[in-house]
C-alpha cells in the first residue's frame, strides 16, 4: 500500500515539473526567445525522427504545410511537441521505476 502512495505522489511531482517546465517554455515563446514552431528536420533532430513519427501516426500531434506546393516545408507547434515529449519521458520512467520495484519484492 506505502508503494501505491509513493508511485502516486512521484507521478504528481513529476507532473508538477512538467508543468513548470512547459510554462517557462510558453513564457520564453511570447518573449521571442523561442520558437513557436520547429520545422520537420528541427524537431525530428530535437526529439527524433521515430517519436515525431510516432507521434503523428498516433495523431497526437500534426504537421503543417507552410505553402501549396508538394514539397513545401512541414511545421509543428513548439509546445505540443515539447508535451509530447515530457509525457513520454514521464510514462518510460514510471514504468522503469514500477518495473524494479517488481524485482526487489520478488525473491
Amino acid at each position: 500500500m506505502e508503494t501505491d502512495f509513493n508511485m502516486a505522489r512521484m507521478k504528481a511531482s513529476l507532473e508538477i515539473a512538467d508543468l513548470v517546465r512547459l510554462t517557462v517554455k510558453a513564457v520564453f515563446i511570447e518573449q521571442g526567445k523561442e520558437k513557436t514552431k520547429l520545422n520537420q528536420n528541427q524537431a525530428w533532430e530535437k526529439y527524433t525522427q521515430v517519436e515525431v513519427e510516432r507521434w503523428v501516426r498516433l495523431g497526437l500531434i500534426v504537421g503543417n504545410k507552410t505553402g501549396l506546393a508538394k514539397n513545401s516545408p512541414v511545421k509543428y507547434d513548439a509546445l505540443d511537441l515539447e508535451a509530447l515529449d515530457m509525457a513520454s519521458n514521464r510514462r518510460t520512467y514510471v514504468a522503469q521505476v514500477r518495473e524494479q520495484e517488481q524485482q526487489t519484492k520478488t525473491p
